[in-house]
């Protein structure tokens, strides 16, 4: 009776026990601290000044809303532009966290981004029609589209 408990139960069975309780644990963990991060994500979007895209400035971390103008899905060039009376702007949707927004927005929808502005390098973007600024995020300036 070599690798057997005396009280009934095989020595497989505590394993798989524990392996589970485990896994239960790690799924609460995990969902907990995506509330957590949803939400500070959130108040972040919140608190970032709103400024209008004719007077942005490139490189500051700013808000602006507007209605999406096209959507240009070329080759390397994924997303939409951006416009609210005073200038456009290019938003490269790959890179953004989606806020109370289940999908991406269509042409014609309001849409709110939070990030921060860069210059068009027309090597890099291409022709982004009357764009004036890009937003793309990255892991160091994230890029939320509300």
């Amino acid at each position: 009776m070599a690798g057997v408990i005396r009280w009934g139960m095989p020595p497989d069975f505590y394993l798989i026990m524990a392996a589970v309780a485990v896994a239960y644990g790690a799924r609460a963990w995990f969902r907990a601290r995506f509330v957590r991060d949803e939400a500070r994500r959130r108040r972040t979007a919140e608190t970032v000044p709103l400024q209008r895209i004719g007077e942005l400035q490139p490189g500051a971390r700013v808000r602006v809303s507007g209605t999406v103008g096209r959507v240009i899905e070329r080759a390397r060039v994924h997303g939409f532009v951006v416009g609210d009376g005073s200038g456009d702007v290019f938003v490269y949707a790959g890179a953004a966290a989606l806020l109370k927004r289940a999908a991406l927005p269509a042409a014609g929808d309001a849409v709110t981004v939070v990030g921060v502005a860069r210059t068009i390098d027309r090597r890099l973007d291409g022709d982004l029609g009357g764009a004036r600024l890009v937003f793309a995020g990255g892991e160091a300036e994230p890029l939320y589209i509300v």
